[in-house]
């Protein structure tokens, strides 16, 4: 009884790793991916127009 309780638990964490479901939170997809990074003019103006 014991084992199969722990073949289950086992296999749920293997299945939700798989997955990538873990105690990690997500990275937000609307943050800036270099937020201390330097604004370049060149980039600005291109922007611009």
């Amino acid at each position: 009884m014991r084992f199969t309780f722990v073949l289950v638990i086992a296999a749920t964490v293997a299945v939700l790793g798989f997955f990538g479901i873990n105690a990690e939170p997500m990275p937000d997809p609307h943050a800036e991916p270099y937020p201390d990074a330097a604004i370049n003019p060149k980039s600005v103006q291109s922007l611009l127009g």
